[in-house]
């Protein structure tokens, strides 16, 4: 009897893929999954820096490595908070309207658990002690687990103090939330810990392996990254288009954020509390990224936020641009399962599926709102690149096809 199709989503960064995420795939695959759909960050990230390969580039890696379809979560949605990262995967993968499991890694691997500090976390009671803890001028991270250890006990806080953990009770609360019908499948972390710079074995952290590739050190990377990988990532290199870095856009970066008054930066994504004050005084006063960061950064308000907010600020990104839903379902590359899944979101997807850039003319005004942002996003990204690159890739570069066995 031929096995009844089940695909899975998996909402990630791939930057860059490693042994790990390959190790997600199969367990994925292992649970039922006969297909996998990735929706991928574009070419910014959570932690408000340039991807280290443009979006495409990862998206090859990850389709010669398991994936079937890859899907762009818009920047607006992959470079913010967990909540706002996982809600906006989340509304894609309800949107393609054939999703029948979201597959994501933890360092627990225990969902029940999960899915308890995910309930914890939306009581009243739970939400009153985090305002409470913030107003003490603790940071958002420890205000959230103080409260749950107060309201829920030491083990449920203890979830919470594991960035994968964290990000899984977001998956859960969207899920729960959006009522998508899409079941959670939690899949136990192997290996090195998020930023750690130690191996286990053949698997390393993302950060290490970025830390590795910036220091032109490549020879290690084969025994951390399938050699498809290490070979579009050469191929990259080569190019003069990896790895891209935020210091490569420094001097553009600063000249664009001394043009902004704080009315302006008041109305960017991730600027609140009357952060824009604060930011416009870092801005005069700084010279280099290292120093504006080293200014901005204080207990209540962690680095990734700040560099979040600052690259919200150069790319234009305002808050009114992400205030609802990804408006699309952008196409990066997909192989011959993949067709398989796109035949089926004909007749199910929820929202216009963009193959090229010419699909644009299906969007609604506020839809392409969006999408024309994306296009700024991504000649801006091209300033990042080793060898800076002409803009207008976003208007000529089509969904990837990968139909070849490595």
């Amino acid at each position: 009897m031929k096995q009844k199709p089940h695909l899975s989503a998996i909402i990630c960064e791939y930057n860059p893929f490693h042994y790990g995420h390959q190790y997600h795939i199969k367990e994925t695959r292992k649970q039922g999954a006969t297909h996998i759909a990735a929706i991928m960050s574009g070419h910014f990230v959570q932690r408000g820096e340039p991807a280290l390969l443009n979006k495409w580039a990862r998206a090859e890696m990850a389709l010669r490595n398991g994936v079937d379809l890859v899907l762009e979560l818009p920047t607006p949605w992959a470079m913010a908070s967990a909540e706002f990262f996982a809600a906006g995967g989340v509304a894609l993968a309800n949107a393609m309207g054939c999703v029948d499991s979201l597959s994501f890694g933890s360092e627990s691997g225990n969902l029940s658990g999960l899915q308890a500090a995910a309930q914890a976390l939306t009581l009243p009671d739970t939400l009153a002690m985090t305002k409470t803890y913030l107003k003490e001028g603790m940071p958002y991270a420890q205000a959230h687990v103080s409260a749950m250890r107060h309201i829920s006990g030491e083990k449920a806080a203890g979830l919470l103090r594991e960035p994968n953990n964290i990000l899984a009770t977001s998956y859960l609360k969207a899920l729960t939330c959006s009522q998508t019908g899409i079941r959670p499948l939690a899949i136990q972390r192997k290996g090195a810990g998020h930023d750690s710079h130690s191996t286990n074995d053949r698997f390393a952290s993302a950060s290490l392996l970025r830390c590795r590739i910036y220091e032109g050190n490549f020879d290690c990377l084969s025994a951390w990254m399938p050699k498809s990988c290490l070979a579009v990532l050469q191929r990259e290199t080569l190019r003069g288009q990896a790895p891209a870095s935020l210091f490569n856009g420094e001097r553009a970066l600063l000249s664009h954020l001394r043009r902004l008054s704080p009315r302006h930066l008041a109305s960017i994504q991730g600027v609140s509390e009357g952060l824009e004050n604060r930011l416009y005084t870092a801005i005069r006063h700084s010279t280099t990224l290292e120093e504006l960061f080293s200014v901005l950064k204080t207990k209540r308000y962690p680095l990734s936020r700040l560099r979040r907010m600052v690259m919200a600020a150069f790319l234009g990104l305002q808050k009114d641009i992400a205030s609802g839903k990804p408006p699309y379902l952008r196409v990066l590359g997909f192989n011959q399962a993949g067709t398989e899944i796109l035949r089926q979101m004909r007749t199910t997807a929820r929202l216009p599926i963009l193959m090229r850039a010419a699909d644009r003319a299906k969007l609604s005004t506020v839809e392409k709102r969006v999408f024309d942002f994306e296009c700024i996003a991504t000649d801006l990204y091209a300033l990042f690149c080793p060898v800076p690159q002409p803009c207008g890739s976003e208007l000529t570069t089509n969904s990837i096809r990968v139909f070849s066995k490595d």
